[in-house]
This record gives C-alpha cells, sequence and structure tokens, in this order.
C-alpha cells in the first residue's frame, strides 16, 4: 500500500490557508539545488510567482545556492539575484552565521533543505546557527520539511561534549533518523531556544516502505543537495562513506560514483574485504560490495590508478532493515589497519575550519573511533557494544521528536510494535501488540524471541501492560520489575552495562500463546493451546520477516519449529528459562550464539 506524499513546499504552495500568517511580513528562503517543488520548479522562483508572499531575500549554504561549490572550506559569495533583484547572502561565504545586517532582511525564514540523514551533512549545523539566531533577534523560522533519504535507523556514536564543529552540531549519533523539521525540534528543546518555530510538515512521508526506504521512488526525482550527492544509493551509504574524508582514501570525489567507492592506489581491496568477512561478516549485511578500480580526475589520488571498492545499496542487493553503513566503512579502516599496520590512513589537513583536530575525529564527534582502529588488540565487539549504548539511548529519547507515524506501514520506528489482524481464540482476553526493539531491523540478523504464553490474573494489568511492547516498555522504563526477562538479555550480553536495554532494543519479541495459562510461570500451555496459535505465528512471520527465532521453551518448539523452518528462518529452542540460574542461563547464551553462527551472512 502507497500513500501520496506532498513535501512541505508543496504543502505551503498548495493551501493560501497555510500561507495566512505570512501575510504583510518579509519572507526570506534558505534553500539549495534541491528546493524544488513536485513538478520541478526552485521553490525560490516558485514563492516569488505568489502573489500573496513578500519575498525579500534569499541564503544559501554550504556548496551555495546554486549547488557550484564543490568540496570543504570552497566558499561561496554574495551576490544580486539577475531575475528577481534580492540579495543572496552565503552562509558558507565570509559568515557561516547569519549577521545583524543579514537579520535587517525579513522577518520569517523559511527553511526548504534537503538533507542526507546524517550528523555531518553541514545543512543541519546551519538549521542549528539559524535558530539561535532567530531566538536571538526575535524572528521567525519555518521549516518546509522533506523526506530523510535514509530513513528511520539510528546507527553510530553520539558525538562527545566538547567535540562541537560545523560538521558536529550536537549529541547526535551519526545516522540520526530525522527529518529537518523534527530536527529543529530536537534543537530547540537540547538548546532552550525561546524562538517562533513551525513545521510545514510532509503528508504521506512512509520511512519504512520499499523500495525507496525513506525517499519516494517513483514519486519524486532525486536532485543533488549538494555535488557530490548524486543518487539516493549514496545517501544510504553516506553515513558511513563520509569518514572516508578524514582518510588518505579516495572517496571517489573526481569519479562518477562519489561517496559509493573508497580505494587508493597502494591498498589490495580484495584482501581488504576478504579481512572485512573474517573480522565481522555481519557489519557487511544489506547490500553487495564489489571490487572496483577507479581513477578520480580531481581530489585525492588525481590521475593515479586506485583499487578499492564500491557498496551497492539499490536493488536487488539492499536490505534497509541489516544495511549498517557506519559499521561497513569502519569496518574497512580496522582491515586495512590489520593488512598494513603502517599505513598512513588518517588524513592530517585543515577541515571546516578546524586545524588543531584530526579530520576523523571532528567527523565521528570524539577520538572514540580512531582509538578503536589503530587498537591492535580491539575487536568488532568492543565497537558495537560502545556504539549500541549511544544508539540505544538515541532511540529512546528522539522519540517525543518524531512527527510522522507510519499509517501505511506495519513498523512504526524507532521503538515500535505491531499489531496482529488475526488473533487467536483467546486475543479478546489479551491485546496483541508484538514488541519490536528499536535496532531489530538495523542490527541486521533480525531475531525473534518466542516465549510461551501470559500467567496470571489478566485482570490485574491495565491494558497498556498486558501486552508485548506495554510489558517490555515499562521494563524497561523501569516501571515494572521482570527477572526473567533480565536473566535472557544478562545470559546474552553476559551482564555488561545496560544489558537489557542492549538486548531487548536488538529483537522482536512475543508470547505464542495470547491467553493466561495459569497463576505462575511454573504453569505450562496445552498443546491444543499450542495448536490454535500456528495461524497467529505465521502471520508474524511474514510481518517481522525475521532471520531467526530464539524458542523459549523445548515443548513449544514441537509445534512452532515447523512453521518457522517453512517460512525459511533458522531457530534453536531452549528450555524455558524458569529453573536453576546458572544452568539456564548457559543455556539461553549457548542456543543464542549456535543460532547466530548458522545464520547466512548476506
Amino acid at each position: 500500500m502507497t500513500c501520496p506524499i506532498q513535501f512541505g513546499i508543496d504543502r505551503l504552495l498548495a493551501d493560501p490557508a497555510l500561507r495566512s500568517p505570512l501575510a504583510g511580513r518579509r519572507i526570506a528562503l534558505l534553500a539549495h539545488p534541491a528546493s524544488v517543488t513536485a513538478d520541478l520548479t526552485h521553490s525560490l522562483d516558485a514563492l516569488a510567482a505568489l502573489p500573496d508572499l513578500k519575498l525579500t531575500t534569499a541564503f544559501g549554504p554550504q556548496h551555495g545556492l546554486r549547488g557550484d561549490k564543490q568540496d570543504n572550506m570552497i566558499e561561496s559569495p554574495d551576490f544580486l539575484d539577475p531575475q528577481l533583484g534580492i540579495p543572496i547572502f552565503s552562509l558558507y561565504g565570509e559568515v557561516r552565521r547569519l549577521t545583524v545586517a543579514m537579520m535587517d532582511f525579513f522577518d520569517v525564514l523559511l527553511v526548504d533543505l534537503q538533507d542526507l540523514g546524517c550528523r555531518i551533512y553541514t545543512f543541519i549545523t546551519t538549521l542549528r546557527y539559524v535558530l539561535e539566531a532567530a531566538a536571538e533577534h526575535g524572528k521567525t523560522v519555518w521549516v518546509l520539511d522533506r523526506p530523510n533519504p535514509a530513513g528511520r535507523p539510528v546507527e553510530g556514536l553520539t558525538l562527545r561534549d566538547g567535540w562541537e564543529s560545523f560538521v558536529g552540531a550536537g549529541p547526535l549519533p551519526m545516522r540520526h533518523g530525522l527529518t529537518m523539521g523534527e530536527l529543529g525540534h530536537w534543537f530547540i528543546a537540547t538548546l532552550k531556544l525561546d524562538v517562533d518555530y513551525r513545521v510545514i510538515e510532509m503528508q504521506g512521508w512512509q520511512p519504512d516502505v520499499a523500495p525507496g526506504y525513506g525517499w519516494p521512488l517513483g514519486e519524486r526525482t532525486w536532485i543533488n543537495p549538494s555535488p557530490n550527492a548524486p543518487n539516493l544509493w549514496m545517501a544510504r551509504a553516506y553515513a558511513g562513506t563520509v569518514m572516508l574524508e578524514g582518510t588518505t582514501l579516495s572517496e571517489g570525489r573526481g569519479t562518477t560514483r562519489p561517496l559509493e567507492i573508497f580505494g587508493a592506489p597502494d591498498i589490495d581491496a580484495r584482501a581488504v574485504l576478504a579481512e572485512m568477512h573474517a573480522l565481522a561478516p555481519h557489519w557487511l549485511a544489506g547490500c553487495r560490495l564489489r571490487e572496483t578500480w577507479f581513477e578520480p580526475t580531481f581530489h585525492k589520488h588525481a590521475g593515479q590508478l586506485c583499487n578499492g571498492l564500491q557498496i551497492h545499496a539499490e536493488s536487488p542487493h539492499y536490505d534497509h532493515a541489516a544495511f549498517r553503513p557506519w559499521r561497513l566503512q569502519t569496518l574497512a579502516f580496522k582491515a586495512i589497519r590489520r593488512l598494513y599496520p603502517d599505513y598512513p590512513l588518517w588524513r592530517d589537513f585543515a577541515y571546516e575550519y578546524e586545524h588543531d583536530r584530526l579530520a576523523i575525529d571532528l567527523i565521528n564527534g570524539s577520538p572514540l573511533l580512531r582509538e578503536w582502529v589503530d587498537d591492535s588488540v580491539a575487536m568488532p565487539g568492543d565497537l558495537d557494544q560502545l556504539a549500541s549504548l549511544d544508539e540505544s539511548a538515541w532511540s529512546e529519547s528522539q522519540q517525543q521528536f518524531l512527527s510522522y507515524g507510519n499509517e501505511c506501514n506495519a513498523f512504526n520506528h524507532p521503538t515500535h510494535s505491531i499489531q496482529v489482524a488475526e488473533p487467536d481464540k483467546h486475543d479478546e482476553k489479551v491485546p496483541d501488540r508484538v514488541w519490536v526493539g528499536a535496532h531489530y531491523e538495523a542490527y541486521g540478523n533480525r531475531i525473534l524471541v518466542l516465549g510461551e504464553s501470559w500467567y496470571g490474573n489478566r485482570e490485574e494489568y491495565p491494558d497498556d501492560l498486558i501486552t508485548d511492547h506495554g510489558w517490555i516498555t515499562a521494563y524497561l522504563n523501569n516501571e515494572q520489575a521482570d527477572p526473567l526477562y533480565t536473566r535472557i538479555a544478562n545470559s546474552v550480553e553476559r551482564n555488561q552495562q545496560n544489558a537489557k536495554r542492549v538486548f531487548w532494543n536488538r529483537v522482536a519479541f512475543t508470547n505464542l500463546v495470547r491467553h493466561s495459562v495459569g497463576p505462575d510461570r511454573n504453569c505450562r500451555p496445552s498443546e491444543d493451546d499450542y495448536r490454535s496459535a500456528i495461524p497467529r505465528l505465521r502471520q508474524l512471520l511474514a510481518e517481522l520477516k525475521p532471520r531467526g527465532v530464539l524458542i523459549l521453551g523445548t515443548k513449544q518448539s514441537n509445534f512452532s519449529g515447523p512453521s518457522i523452518t517453512e517460512f525459511g528462518a533458522l531457530w534453536e529452542s531452549v528450555r524455558h528459562p524458569t529453573g536453576e540460574y546458572g544452568v539456564r542461563n548457559q543455556e539461553i547464551r549457548e542456543a543464542w550464539e549456535r543460532l547466530l553462527s548458522r545464520l547466512p551472512q548476506p
């Protein structure tokens, strides 16, 4: 099912009522080449043509209003628009913040910028600066919202305190999952700004719908928001490949596939790929890597033949749920460091007006990633643990800023549930909302933990707790204790810090049988209970598309196992986690590790 989409600019143009608060006020526009309407008219021209708006000035971010500037620290000048006769000010020229003189030209600033969903993309820093200036000078800011083409997945380390820069606007992970309009709300809350702010929201944006998963493929034309963002596939890979800017490796500038390829004249790409597979093959999920040769016409290694890899994040190789570009690119750095211990990987140069800190650290918002790459004993699990904690925390905190549901989707990120349409015979007693963790899709393995049943008296619990989603939500918020769920998490995560949040945000969970089978956990479902639940299980498998299933309870595996196998997923079962603490913990951990070891690597 698809829903027609309207971007913020199109809604503003089509609806005079939306524009009515702008009547009689001086309007400015912050835009770039991708600021176009559905019919590809530039927003500047479309707004200027409206008789009820008074357009007085415009602003361009990095790369310029026209998008003509290629690289880091290549500035755009101010100029007078030859058609409209209004001044065009650069926010990436002599200044990067609005000056007092610029503020005199407008009352309301409309922001119409296509973002890439990545912290380092400087348009979001410009948005922060705009909001700060508007708060100081009593100006109004409207964001005409556009899609986040990378969708809702969250990935990467959070920027650490003191590492703010023009490529680090605040404590965001690398792939933040928000739109520009949502980011504006986050900036205002985080910075405690008092500013007149409004978002003209999109209609029909469905970030989890194939094939675009964030970008409405087939409905809207992709226009480069910056010179090296030529297509959606680049946007998907960018949260990883942008880190190449802080290295001596070519990121493909000077080729036709910038920020989709990487390499150098003095590396063996096949050896690098083999080492990546040996270190963390699950970090390569969701795409295909292909050896390639290229010769940049400019930029790093210009005129030299480079051996490298191309990231194919387009159909039929793309799996939105599994693709993790930040981990993938990080893994490539680790592989190069292991193969070539003395390789001059980190590029030391002036980056976004910073001269004293390495670009790779500015890009990642701390030295943590670089230190992990250079540490000969550090393994992928070490970085994954650190990043997972950041990702879980962000996924939880960002929820209050999400403006878009997925009316046409089964999923609702970042921590979401599934409402099963065909309940079993007892579903009138227990509402059927499945738990789906914030990183179920981003984790790559898509593992469903299948419990047995509910216990106790249904009437003792409110409706919002008697669901898988509601109970685990309360449990993670420390509103309900559940030693059994903690046992499972600690068994798998080996009692690491915040184990329960890390584990349960990586998996989906449901109790197979939807009604209470007795007063306590020692009670077990009947064979008829199991059989009655199989149609529901089959529907869940179709909705969740798990690659693996951990079945809690060996008896239920006799009933659920064949359906899981028929679906095409792998499964392992373990005795129900009640019972001897140490014994059960070991069994849970071993079953989990067996399941992971059997999952084929995409």
